[in-house]
């Protein structure tokens, strides 16, 4: 799994910052091309992701994948079978206290099947191999 912070202008995929924060989260994952069957995590904070959207067209445009928005603008489509959105949630991290909590779903993209199943996957990334992940 490869983590994604866009809480600054600098993506960090192994730490995230500030000491304590709170947003939305994106899972994406290839399912054919270069990195077929990575799995994405999209963090960003309530402050540059009103939608989940927002997130998923972020990241399409470092990709240079093709989308577009619905009419509402609050759900962002990938122009693009290579990918799969498998859902969202929110999240708060303290980093002091060394935890992640993992919760809730995304209106526009649902809720990520087994969300424990995703914090054992983030325990093998270099940022969380050390926290503690909440669910829920």
């Amino acid at each position: 799994m490869i983590v994604i912070d866009y809480s600054s202008s600098t993506t960090l995929p192994t730490t995230l910052t500030p000491q304590q924060s709170s947003g939305k989260f994106v899972v994406m994952q290839q399912v054919l091309g270069q990195n077929e069957g990575e799995r994405f995590a999209l963090f960003a904070p309530f402050a540059t992701a009103e939608y989940h959207a927002n997130i998923v067209e972020q990241f399409a445009v470092e990709q240079q994948l093709n989308g577009r928005y619905n009419n509402k603008r609050d759900e962002f489509y990938l122009q693009s079978d290579d990918w799969q959105i498998e859902g969202g949630g929110l999240w708060q991290y303290q980093a002091e206290q060394n935890w992640l909590r993992i919760y809730g779903q995304s209106m526009a993209y649902g809720r990520i099947e087994d969300l424990n199943e995703l914090a054992t996957a983030l325990r093998t990334v270099g940022a969380f191999n050390q926290a503690k992940i909440l669910v829920g």
